[in-house]
Order: structure tokens, then C-alpha cells, then sequence
């Protein structure tokens, strides 16, 4: 139906039809049913990556920058900062600091912070009122990779996180315990999973980034019941 540049970190479809993507270190909105660039903004030069893109109600689009001054900004429509916040990733390594940050409804973020292994949260002001650590031995401890890149707040109070290379979705309880935890034993279909959504009706969907086999599935949904719903499999694709 659409297709845009490749290698996008992050996207989504805005209510007006256009197409916000973070790709190549840039954030851009794509004109509707084209690839005429309505808004962007570009990573800062001290900075080496830029991750999520994120249209905010306020209109304004939170992104996330890595590297030497790693932060997460809200950019109003005329590509002003509004919001700087600086992050604590626990690392050098700018690709591995951060990945999919989203406002809460209070005002605060969450921010996963892989080689971290913790998923925090955030004020505006920067500092850091609660932390979900990823690395419990019922996971695999750290041993099994469990860094954290897609973290999503639920209407119970829960977390959900992709762990991408403990092949693992988790839901974490408000004081940091395991809730409910998807991975390979039930089916298979893990392969490095970072983005996820967890739907209306429940169910969670999740993308295995490291699949690599053309014949394999790419995205799936899987219910409470860890059955798998729905599939998607395509070639070519990548599912970041």
C-alpha cells in the first residue's frame, strides 16, 4: 500500500493519514499516499544515532538521541526543543543505549536501557522515580541477554517488554515481578524481538528482528494464552 525508506528505527501512522519514520538519523513525516516531506528533524551531530519517533497528543514528537550526550527531546512542530531530558544509560556504547522511549499519560517516560538491563522511568526534569530490572534469574539472569527494547505502560499498571536477545516478551508487575512471559518454548517464534503492541482485545504482537529465513515468520500475535493468533511472513522484510 505504502512503502518508505528503507531501515526505519521507528514509525507511525499519524490520525491526518501521513507517515512519521525515524530513518537514517532522521525524523520525517511523509505526506500521505507519497514520500513529500511535510516535517523533520535531524540528529544532533554530537550525537551518533537517533531512535524513536513518537507524535505526541501536544503535536509535538518525542525522539530519542545516542551517544556522547545521550537524551530524549519532545520537538514542537515548527522543530523547536521543547522538552531535553538527559538519560542514564549506564553506557558508552551509543547504539546500545537506549531504543523505543514512550511518554506516559502523567508526563513521564519510559526509557529502556539494554546493556543496562533495566527499563526506567523518567520526569521531565530527568531524574528517575522507578526501574524494572530485566536480568532476574527466573529469565535467565544476564547470561540470557534480556536486554530490554521495546517497554509499553498498560491500562493495569503492568509493563510489557521485548527482550530481544533472551527471545522473550515479558509483563512486568508494578513492583518489578514476572506478570507474564511469552518466549520460545511456546512455538518458536522468537528471533531477536524488539518492537511489540499489545492490542485492544489483549493480544500482544511482536516482531523478530534477527529472522533471517525467507520461509520463517517475520510478525506474530500471540493472546494470553500464548497461542499464536495471526502471522506474517514476507521475504524481504526486517521487522524492527
Amino acid at each position: 500500500m505504502w512503502l518508505g525508506p528503507s531501515g526505519s528505527r521507528d514509525g507511525m501512522v499519524l490520525e491526518n493519514g501521513n507517515v512519521l519514520l525515524s530513518v537514517k538519523n532522521k525524523a520525517r513525516a511523509f505526506e500521505k499516499g507519497g514520500h513529500k516531506v511535510v516535517w523533520s528533524y535531524e540528529l544532533d551531530p554530537r550525537n551518533k544515532e537517533l531512535g524513536t519517533a513518537n507524535r505526541l497528543p501536544s503535536g509535538s514528537t518525542l525522539v530519542i538521541e545516542r551517544g556522547e550526550l545521550p537524551r530524549l527531546l519532545e520537538i514542537d512542530p515548527q522543530g523547536k526543543i521543547v522538552v531535553e531530558v538527559p538519560l542514564q544509560p549506564e553506557t558508552d556504547n551509543g547504539h546500545m543505549q537506549t531504543r523505543m522511549v514512550l511518554r506516559l499519560s502523567h508526563e513521564n517516560y519510559l526509557v529502556p536501557h539494554l546493556l543496562a538491563f533495566k527499563v526506567k522511568e523518567y520526569t521531565s526534569s530527568g531524574k528517575i522515580v522507578s526501574t524494572i530490572k530485566t536480568d532476574l534469574p527466573e529469565l535467565g539472569g544476564r547470561d540470557a541477554k534480556n536486554w530490554p527494547f521495546t517497554a509499553i505502560r498498560l491500562p493495569n499498571g503492568n509493563t510489557l517488554v521485548n527482550l530481544t536477545h533472551g527471545d522473550q516478551s515479558v509483563e512486568f508487575a508494578p513492583d518489578g515481578s514476572v506478570a507474564w512471559v511469552c518466549n520460545n518454548d511456546d512455538g518458536g517464534h522468537f528471533a531477536d524481538p524488539c518492537g511489540g503492541q499489545r492490542l485492544p482485545n489483549g493480544d500482544t504482537v511482536i516482531g523478530s528482528c534477527g529472522q533471517k529465513d525467507p520461509e520463517r515468520v517475520k510478525i506474530f500475535e500471540v493472546n494470553e494464552k500464548k497461542e499464536v493468533m495471526w502471522e506474517f511472513f514476507q521475504p524481504d522484510a526486517k521487522a524492527h
